[in-house]
């Protein structure tokens, strides 16, 4: 008795790791950080992913080294990979993020860029090169300070 139960439990295990896991529900964009037609400059810095204006995702940008299933044509280029969170409450959702056709922009603060690509959230890896060439206007302010000297 004590050994089929045993064996019922195995089996249930077994099948258990047999199945799927269920596939993520973040997005999971990787590619090409180009800027101006060349690799961004440093190639090390802060790339955000945007959907509906939340920061649904960030990473670091860096160079591609050669290894296993790196293509060669992005070998010495800038690359990324960021997980994109999907919107919801469960662990590795964040409210007001990524639902299945929102866009997603992309933006480089170092180089106050945005990527002229915004591909659409759906569950799973793509391929996104982006080019960073959107310049946001730039607009610096002095703080106002109260003076009783009326000037």
């Amino acid at each position: 008795m004590l050994l089929a139960s045993l064996l019922l439990a195995l089996s249930a295990v077994t099948l258990t790791r047999a199945d799927n896991p269920p596939a993520p529900d973040f997005y999971w964009p990787y590619g090409l950080a180009r800027a101006n037609g060349a690799s961004v400059d440093p190639a090390t810095q802060t790339l955000i992913a945007f959907v509906r204006g939340n920061s649904c995702g960030d990473t670091q940008t860096k160079v591609a080294l050669a290894g296993p299933n790196v293509p060669t044509s992005d070998i010495g280029n800038t690359v990324y990979v960021v997980d994109i969170a999907a919107n919801g409450s469960l662990p590795g959702e964040r409210p007001g993020c990524g639902q299945t056709g929102d866009p997603v922009l992309f933006y480089l603060p170092g180089m106050h860029r945005t990527a002229l690509q915004q591909p659409l959230f759906h569950q799973g890896n793509e391929r996104v090169d982006l080019d960073f060439d959107n310049q946001l206007p730039y607009q610096r302010r002095a703080p106002q300070v109260a003076s009783d000297r009326g000037y």
